[in-house]
């Protein structure tokens, strides 16, 4: 049995808090993708499917973040034989101080995962799966106390707004992460002993990612509505469109490379092509789902009733937020082969 610490410059380049993209991801985007793959893979247990394949160090990530306990089951790839994480991780297992969990159960010959359509669709309930629900709740209840904060006063407001992006959208990438690796249930919120990694860092990265994507088609738009010139305007609302499509793209691989690296275009472009059919399944999707938030949130406005709209508008921004996380990620698995990020 490998000792998973043997693979440790591996484990290094996959982990997604390194600083700089995955090994793989940096050959993708210097153009080198010829790296030979980790032979080493393992296939884990998951909620009555099989997830994966995975590489050793993201499994001990899994461990880590109490996605697996060592009780749950792994093979390695092309292994017909099931043993649990404690006999193939035990240090790992021992690390975490990880007490006995629920034993899984081995999966019957032939067990697939759902269809990537299935999947797609099954994003609309993804807050709610197994703890999801608690999870999703807490998040909601957290929103609203922080709009209480601040209405009290315009300064808090804007720090505010600024600590609950970046947290919210260091969150997201964890589900997109998360279910990237196959994983079916909502990961707990994130902690925030690190201030710069868990709310700095993601907003940094989402604004930039915003003005990568929309930001020529903006100042397009303001030169020709600046001069008159229908031309140039309408050149700019056609870049503002390519943004919107790639926009995607953009997040997962921002995402899964926990760096502005990810936003390389020819990485982004290659990606798109790799599976053009599937992407553009899920822009239409997301592009829906968005349609529907706004439709509601002016629908909410409405209301006569004190603070329900409030409510509302926490529960739908960030349940929305949360279902177009789980279809990027739910893309990227569906699709690593073919992306080849990793």
């Amino acid at each position: 049995m490998t000792d998973p610490r043997d693979d440790a410059a591996s484990s290094d380049d996959l982990d997604p808090a390194a600083s700089s993209p995955p090994l793989r991801l940096r050959q993708v985007i210097s153009g080198d993708a010829t790296a030979a793959p980790d032979p080493t893979r393992y296939h884990v247990f998951l909620g009555g499917e099989t997830a994966g394949p995975f590489s050793p160090g993201e499994v001990e990530g899994m461990i880590r973040s109490g996605q697996v306990g060592p009780l749950d089951l792994a093979r390695r790839e092309g292994d017909p034989e099931w043993f649990s994480l404690g006999e193939m991780f035990p240090d790992a297992c021992l690390a975490v101080g990880r007490g006995p969990g629920p034993q899984a159960t081995v999966p019957p010959s032939g067990t697939d995962r759902q269809s990537f359509t299935g999947r797609l669709f099954g994003a609309l309930a993804y807050p709610f799966c197994g703890d999801g629900a608690v999870i999703f709740g807490s998040g909601v209840v957290f929103i609203l106390l922080m709009g209480v904060m601040a209405s009290f006063s315009g300064m808090i407001a804007m720090i505010l707004s600024f600590v609950v992006t970046g947290y919210f959208f260091g969150a997201l990438q964890g589900i997109v992460q998360s279910s990237a690796q196959g994983i079916d249930t909502m990961p707990p919120w994130p902690g925030t002993e690190d201030w710069t990694e868990e709310i700095a860092g993601p907003f940094l990265r989402w604004v930039v990612t915003l003005a990568t994507c929309f930001g020529p088609g903006a100042a397009v738009c303001f030169w020709g509505w600046k001069n008159t010139d229908t031309l140039v305007l309408w050149a700019g609302v056609g870049l503002g469109l390519l943004g919107l499509v790639v926009y995607p793209m953009a997040v997962l691989a921002v995402s899964m490379a926990d760096s502005i690296a990810g936003l390389h275009p020819f990485l982004v472009i290659r990606s798109i092509a790799a599976s053009p059919g599937r992407y553009l399944a899920v822009v239409a999707l997301i592009t829906l789902l968005i349609g529907v938030q706004v439709g509601t949130s002016c629908w909410a406005e409405k209301l006569p009733v004190p603070f329900v709209g409030d409510a509302w508008h926490a529960f739908n921004g960030l349940y929305f937020a949360v279902v177009q996380a789980r279809l990027l990620g739910v893309f990227y698995h569906a699709n690593r082969e073919r992306l080849g990020w990793f």
